[in-house]
């Protein structure tokens, strides 16, 4: 099992407060879990890292986090050990891209597929 003091996660936290940025937990627990939320690994729909994903959802007292990228888990890792790290739950699944014959859909049709962790 990793030492917080030296995960990736961990760093950042503390390089942040460094810095002056405000890291800490939000002063309320939001009984909110985002269940839809892509990493950089989702080409053109996702543009954070998961585990600046992960520190952002903590920061603001999320109850869970959902990694839900395009098709496939790729991001299960990294949000896995950050989530870890912070205490925060996960659920991790993917936007699975499902087409039909006949269908005049170039980009298919989206189809969301869950699991919790």
């Amino acid at each position: 099992m990793s030492n917080q003091s030296n995960s990736p996660v961990g760093n950042a936290v503390r390089s942040a407060s460094g810095r002056g940025l405000s890291v800490g937990r939000s002063h309320k627990s939001h009984k909110y879990a985002e269940l839809h939320c892509h990493t950089n690994f989702s080409f053109l729909d996702g543009a954070s890292h998961p585990e600046e994903l992960v520190e952002e959802a903590y920061r603001l007292g999320l109850s869970a986090l959902a990694t839900t990228d395009h098709d496939g888990l790729y991001a299960v890792v990294r949000s896995a050990v950050a989530a870890r790290t912070l205490g925060l739950p996960t659920v991790f699944g993917a936007e699975i891209t499902l087409t039909s014959e006949g269908s005049d859909n170039s980009f298919g049709d989206n189809s969301l597929v869950q699991s919790g962790l």
